[in-house]
């Protein structure tokens, strides 16, 4: 019987670029047309898988 092994790296937002959301619409809020928030920094996942 043979095993085996596997190894994998995920990354998301590699260079760690700023990715803004959508600015607040609602006229009424005093943040109307500003950019509040931020998506996710820079993720990396790492797996590691055995076959047997």
């Amino acid at each position: 019987m043979r095993s085996k092994v596997e190894f994998r790296t995920e990354f998301f937002n590699f260079f760690n670029k700023t990715n803004f959301s959508a600015p607040t619409v609602d006229r009424r809020s005093a943040n109307f047309g500003r950019v509040t928030s931020t998506f996710d920094p820079r993720i990396v996942q790492f797996a590691l898988k055995l076959y047997f």
